[in-house]
């Protein structure tokens, strides 16, 4: 197998060949946790070896970071989009009237829906005195 080859294999369990970052040294990623309770400490993420054998003829091993791109849009920016993976993070009620529904609206199946909420249930929550 050709190393171009090597690198452009995508399967959901490796990350892709490539992702270029900014706060890294050569064996380790320098991470801040922004939720949680280790909110605002600081981590390395080491690099590790990555297998991947079920969907490909041979055994493809990678040494790399075990991170993945991902993207963040605001809801009123999700509107009219469907997305097959939506992960919804809620520090606080929903102010808007129609935007839990917008929110949950944007995946393409439930099963594909992560909710990060610090309140047990969702409240959308609506100011009269605005309106």
């Amino acid at each position: 197998m050709t190393t171009e080859f090597l690198n452009s294999v995508r399967t959901s369990s490796l990350p892709l060949h490539r992702l270029r970052l900014n706060s890294f040294k050569r064996k380790c990623i320098l991470y801040s946790f922004a939720i949680g309770s280790n909110k605002g400490k600081d981590t390395f993420v080491p690099r590790i070896t990555c297998y991947e054998d079920k969907n490909l003829p041979f055994h493809l091993k990678r040494t790399q970071f075990p991170v993945k791109l991902a993207f963040a849009i605001s809801i009123n920016k999700a509107q009219g989009q469907s997305f097959g993976r939506v992960g919804l993070y809620l520090p606080e009620d929903v102010f808007a009237h129609g935007q839990t529904y917008v929110a949950l609206s944007r995946g393409r199946s439930k099963n594909e829906l992560l909710i990060k909420s610090t309140s047990e249930r969702l409240i959308n929550v609506v100011y009269k005195e605005i309106l």
